[in-house]
């Protein structure tokens, strides 16, 4: 089994949104697994230390999360 996550970004409507998740649901349907919708946060980021320096933080965690997969994964050899 292998998973693929991806970020899209779309204009700032509605109409747009449904419509291209109706297309996922169509073409991929029940092999979606999770769908969410991020919310801006650039302005916040951007003006915001506080959201800055934990946004940094998990960025770091995912990161270690990650290399640490890689070094202990069990399906290659």
């Amino acid at each position: 089994m292998r998973r693929i996550n991806i970020t899209i970004e779309i204009e700032d409507n509605n109409l747009v949104e449904l419509a291209m998740e109706r297309e996922l649901r169509e073409l991929l349907g029940s092999s979606i697994k999770d769908y969410r919708k991020i919310p801006n946060d650039q302005e916040l980021y951007k003006n915001d230390h506080k959201y800055r320096e934990l946004s940094m933080k998990v960025k770091a965690a995912k990161r270690v999360k990650y290399e640490y997969y890689d070094k202990n994964r069990t399906d290659i050899k």
